[in-house]
C-alpha cells in the first residue's frame, strides 16, 4: 500500500474517532400518557420515572412517589397499562400510550 493511502486511512480513522467523541451522549427517554394523568417521563438510561428511582425491565416499570403519602405506580409494558396503589387501595389499570416530548416554555 502506498504511504499516501496509509496516511489517508489513518487520518480518516482519527477524524471519525474525534467526531464520535464530541457527540453528546443521549439518554433513551420514553414519554407516556396514561389515562387522564400528565405525561410521564421514563429515562431508561438513568432508570428513573419523573426523576424518581425506578425498577425498569422489558415487561414492567415500577416506582414510587413520596408526597403527602406514598404512591406505588406500575406500568405493564406488555399490556400497555398503568396501575396505581396507595393506602392499600389498588385502582383499575389505565391504558398508556407513547407521546412526543412535551413542549417546554423555557
Amino acid at each position: 500500500m502506498k504511504p499516501r493511502i496509509k496516511i489517508g486511512i489513518i487520518a480518516c480513522g482519527v477524524l471519525a474517532t474525534a467526531l464520535a467523541a464530541t457527540l453528546p451522549a443521549r439518554a433513551e427517554t420514553i414519554f407516556l400518557k396514561c389515562g387522564t394523568f400528565n405525561v410521564t417521563t421514563v429515562d431508561l438510561t438513568k432508570k428513573t420515572v419523573n426523576n424518581n428511582p425506578a425498577s425498569i425491565t422489558l415487561t414492567s416499570i415500577d416506582w414510587e412517589t413520596h408526597g403527602e403519602f406514598v404512591v406505588h405506580l406500575h406500568i405493564d409494558r406488555v399490556a400497555g397499562t398503568e396501575t396505581i396503589e396507595h393506602h392499600g387501595q389498588r385502582f383499575a389499570p389505565e391504558p398508556c400510550n407513547t407521546v412526543k416530548k412535551p413542549a417546554t416554555k423555557f
